[in-house]
């Protein structure tokens, strides 16, 4: 991932520029069910949810965030002709988002049953619809759509579908030679089959995820990488900036144990450009570039955490139109954390703050 020289700017100024090329994403959108609850229930027993919500979401997720920030968008994946598709059709074209492929006929879209809890934290369910069907025909069509400038999308919950997940890694590992790849690997890194999907990760050009799923996949390249080795302690899969933590209050061997992580999965899978972010919840993230020693960048303070959905997609739309506004790579990372701080106040996954509310959070941080 480069930006050509010269262009690099301070904090914050990339949000009076647009963000060079497109972000597209390969995969899947489905519909967000989402219901509010004090508890989940337990075993074979109920409980009533405060409140409900309803919409696009998956992939629909970092794709509105970045039409939100300023980046176009596109959706290199399959809308259905049913009641789920006809949704997804028009919040696509609402928010101006391209889509790549035709309608499918004959089929719709698949569902997401998400359970939030006043922590904010989720717990879903998934029903693959059309979406999980993405064969070679697709890829290639979407392929001769494809610009110079753009960047590819793809999250790992498409290598848990049996036709999309292998017809997906292949593709990516070519089209990784022409476009760079941004991927999170999500909260299942631990059941995506690796024969589709290291071959898929080593295509990158960014790889983000939580600390969770970052040691999980670590564990997952070598034997050697055993849970007592691993420096530091497991956190929640909180996305950035759910609390308040303030930088003079972290260990530094809690610092050091994040950039060690990110180093490690820098060297294990990605080329010497690539990026990788290790989101650390209420902690912030440490980034890590061109192999280069791991950076910790602090989180900022949320005053409400209403709904965790879709942080890390703000955060890695937020990440990706800063630098390719002309960011470095760690302010873009600040900028994101900034971004993502601020998701959590919203509810659903389509959470993103505004260019003009995340430059008044950022002119407040700076004059704070």
């Amino acid at each position: 991932m480069t930006i050509p020289a010269g262009t690099r700017r301070s904090i914050g100024s990339q949000l009076a520029v647009k963000p060079q090329g497109r972000l597209v994403l390969i995969g899947s959108i489905v519909m967000d069910m989402l219901l509010y609850v004090d508890r989940l229930p337990e075993r074979g027993s109920d409980v009533v949810a405060s409140m409900s919500q309803v919409s696009p979401g998956g992939g629909f997720n970092i794709l509105s965030s970045a039409r939100k920030l300023g980046m176009e968008a596109a959706y290199g994946g399959l809308v259905g002709s049913g009641p789920n598709g006809a949704v997804i059709e028009g919040a696509l074209d609402g928010h101006g988002i391209e889509r790549l492929l035709p309608r499918k006929a004959d089929s719709d879209n698949g569902f997401v049953v998400g359970a939030v809890e006043p922590s904010g934290e989720r717990t879903f369910v998934t029903v693959p619809g059309c979406e999980s069907m993405i064969e070679p025909a697709h890829l290639l069509a979407v392929q001769e759509l494809l610009r110079p400038d753009d960047t590819v999308y793809i999250s790992g919950y498409e290598f848990l579908y049996h036709v999309s997940g292998p017809t997906i890694a292949s593709w990516i590992a070519g089209a990784g030679e022409t476009w760079p790849v941004a991927m999170d690997p999500g909260p299942l890194v631990d059941e995506l089959p690796g024969s589709t999907f290291f071959n898929a990760i080593r295509a990158c050009k960014l790889l983000t995820l939580n600390e969770r799923e970052a040691k999980i996949l670590l564990q997952r390249s070598s034997p050697a990488h055993s849970q007592s080795s691993l420096p530091g302690h497991a956190e929640p899969s909180g996305e950035a900036g759910a609390l308040d933590v303030p930088a003079g209050q972290i260990s530094p061997s809690r610092i050091s144990s994040l950039a060690a992580i990110a180093e490690a999965l820098h060297g294990e899978y990605l080329n010497r450009d690539a990026i990788v972010i290790v989101r650390a919840g209420s902690l912030g993230c440490v980034i890590c570039e061109g192999g280069d020693a791991g950076v910790y960048v602090p989180g900022r303070f949320a005053s409400e955490v209403v709904d965790t959905t879709g942080a890390g997609d703000v955060h890695t739309a937020a990440f990706l139109s800063a630098y390719y506004s002309g960011e470095h790579a760690v302010d873009a990372a600040r900028v994101a954390n900034v971004a993502a701080s601020m998701s959590v106040s919203v509810r659903g996954g389509a959470s993103s703050p505004s260019v003009a509310e995340l430059a008044s959070a950022l002119q407040g941080i700076k004059s704070g």
